[in-house]
This record gives C-alpha cells, structure tokens and sequence, in this order.
C-alpha cells in the first residue's frame, strides 16, 4: 500500500491505534495516563474532522494559503 504514509485523520494508519489500545489493555497494572490521554486525543480529533465535514469546511484549506 504506497498511501500508507499519507496523513489521515486521527493518529493514522491502521495499526497504530489498535496497537496503543492493544498495549493500554495488556498493561492495566501500569495505569498509563499517556496512552490513555492519547486515544482520548486521537478520538476528539476523529469527531472534530467529522463535524468540519458535516460542516463542509475543506480539511485542507489551509495548505492553500500557504
């Protein structure tokens, strides 16, 4: 898959993800407030890039300012 590298929405590709939460379930003794903080994130920016798209704000506009 060449569009691997491409950037996405959220924290991207299809492993990432599934890893962190992965990785937070096998480690409950840890508690990591950093993993948990980061699918948090990840998922805020999920809904965050939906509503501009219900909006139809272009999820790219901006680089055609730049």
């Amino acid at each position: 898959n060449v569009h691997i590298l491409e950037p996405r929405e959220g924290i991207g590709g299809h492993c990432l993800p599934k890893d962190t939460k992965m990785f937070l379930q096998s480690s409950k003794s840890i508690k990591s407030k950093i993993l948990q903080a980061a699918i948090e994130v990840d998922q805020d920016y999920r809904r965050y890039r939906e509503a501009r798209e219900i909006k139809g704000i272009d999820q790219n506009s901006f680089l055609q300012s730049i």
